[in-house]
């Protein structure tokens, strides 16, 4: 059997500027699975990916929509340093992909000896067309050894070869002599794909597309003093110049969505305007709920903003741009946007009460749950997933 792959590279951080690819290398040493994999090429953008713009997300975009009908599966080549913000946009963008798109990167580029790009590469290769639990469909980041759903794709690390570490919700699998893929998770991530409306397709003629983005946000992050009067003065810009600057605003506040109690003028500024603002966490893990202390409950109770959860910046960003050029108005803002979509978000529909069992978490429809997991708090207590209470337990490893 034979698999045809388009390679679409976009920038010097795989090829490092060759004039041709080094495609070559990945068809010489042998068959997969008995498949065998041809690599066409092709070049969507060139430069460094510090300058993405939805324009360069639109340009991945029409080449996959273009080439969609002779090619069995994609794989883009990538900055790692963007490449959650490119993978959230062609997650969002690309609604019932019947076929692979696997967004790999190196952290050195292909015309230096300590290169970890041929390595991705042939991963990524082999991503594309394993047959395992019947192929893997839709936007996939993949670095290192893992391989993850294209909404949960976040870079902590420049130095690391290995440097993505997904969270349990976006992880898909693992790749190294073998792959190991997660069919539950697996399963989960293609439920997303295939709605009633729109089936996965895999023609041109079914595939919806949907690359309108509207990049007018501005991101700030508190800090402690910060003016308000300054705060508004920046805004007052913003908002009331000739033509909007701005259509949306991401604010990464303290804690859990803690914004300070001074700031709040700020807030009712900008929700007399219109203008959605979705609030994170500054804390490098954790989520934004707006249900842990007073600053964030009061947020909620006068909603002046939307709680980002679990949602990483770069898919803050561009579900927001996504949303905005969709036309998605602001009375509707806060319910799109903690729609799940694509797997990228994990909402309780409401807080349990002590004692009270574990709520579902929303899904669209045909998209199971996780079950989720909770830890013991250390090795002498465990937590009761179905009464929320902790009760003390032996442990066999102390006398």
């Amino acid at each position: 059997m034979d698999k045809r792959l388009l390679v679409i590279t976009t920038g010097e951080a795989i090829t490092g500027n060759l004039p041709t690819f080094p495609k070559a290398s990945l068809t010489s040493e042998g068959r997969f699975w008995r498949i065998n994999p041809s690599l066409d090429t092709i070049a969507a953008e060139n430069g460094d990916r510090s300058d993405i713009t939805p324009a360069h997300w639109s340009s991945i975009i029409r080449v996959i929509a273009d080439h969609y009908d002779s090619h069995d599966g994609f794989i883009v080549t990538h900055d790692p340093k963007t490449m959650g913000y490119t993978c959230a946009a062609l997650s969002f963008a690309l609604e019932n992909l019947g076929k692979p798109i696997i967004i790999t990167g190196s952290q050195i580029p292909y015309n230096r000896h300590d290169t970890d790009m041929k390595i991705n590469l042939e991963n990524a290769v082999r991503v594309a067309i394993t047959p395992d639990y019947g192929g893997v469909r839709g936007v996939v980041g993949l670095f290192g050894s893992h391989i993850i759903s294209g909404t949960r794709v976040v870079n902590p690390s420049s130095f690391h070869y290995d440097a993505f570490d997904p969270s349990p919700e976006g992880s898909l699998g693992r790749i190294g002599r073998t792959i190991k893929l997660d069919p539950t998770n697996l399963e989960r991530y293609h439920a997303y794909l295939r709605r009633e409306e729109n089936p996965a397709a895999l023609t041109r003629a079914d595939l919806v597309v949907k690359d309108e983005f509207d990049s007018r946000l501005v991101s700030l992050s508190e800090l402690p003093g910060m003016d308000p009067e300054n705060f508004t003065k920046i805004l007052r810009g913003l908002v009331e110049s000739d033509g909007t600057l701005i259509k949306g605003m991401i604010f990464q506040a303290f804690g859990s969505g803690d914004i300070s109690a001074h700031l709040r003028p700020c807030f009712e500024y900008l929700k007399e305007n219109e203008i959605p603002v979705v609030v994170t966490t500054q804390l490098g893990t954790g989520s934004s709920d707006l249900r842990d202390n007073e600053p964030g409950l009061e947020l909620a109770r006068r909603k002046l903003a939307i709680p980002a959860h679990d949602m990483s910046v770069e898919v803050i960003a561009t579900k927001m741009m996504w949303l905005l050029g969709q036309g998605i108005s602001y009375p509707d803002f806060e319910a799109r946007m903690l729609e799940d979509v694509r797997g990228e978000i994990s909402v309780p529909k409401v807080v349990p009460e002590p004692g009270a069992a574990p709520q579902a978490w929303r899904r669209p429809g045909g998209v199971p749950d996780r079950p989720r997991r909770i830890p013991a708090r250390d090795d002498h207590e465990e937590l009761s997933a179905s009464t929320h209470q902790v009760r003390l337990v032996e442990n066999p490893s102390r006398s």
